[in-house]
């Protein structure tokens, strides 16, 4: 895992050059919330939802769902390996990653 200032130096030179992005931090151990991974991530685009759409279609790959997702947006931070293999990991993720997909909805309004 990286250092805060390591971590802070990431964040600075991606804030330069990518403008938004997401910054995700997970729970790495239930009984130690001390332990955390810090992950920045791209925003979702096209291809990444439907990448999503895919793999949800098979039953039962939520948790490989949330790890695409991770491993396509994923652009620093802690490594990816020590989190995708974390199933609390993965877990600790999970509803900050289907926030993260979710879209604004379009207004209809009939005239």
């Amino acid at each position: 895992m990286k250092s805060q200032e390591e971590l802070e130096t990431e964040r600075i030179t991606l804030k330069e050059t990518k403008k938004k992005f997401n910054e995700l931090t997970v729970f790495l151990d239930e009984d130690d919330a001390e332990k955390t991974a810090t992950l920045f991530l791209r925003k979702p685009d096209k291809h990444v939802r439907s990448l999503i759409s895919t793999i949800l279609s098979r039953p039962g790959q939520g948790s490989k769902a949330v790890e695409a997702v991770l491993r396509n947006l994923y652009i620093g931070g802690d490594n990816i390996d020590e989190v995708c293999k974390n199933d609390y990991a993965i877990a600790s993720a999970d509803e900050a990653v289907v926030e993260m997909l979710q879209v604004h909805k379009a207004v209809l309004k009939k005239n």
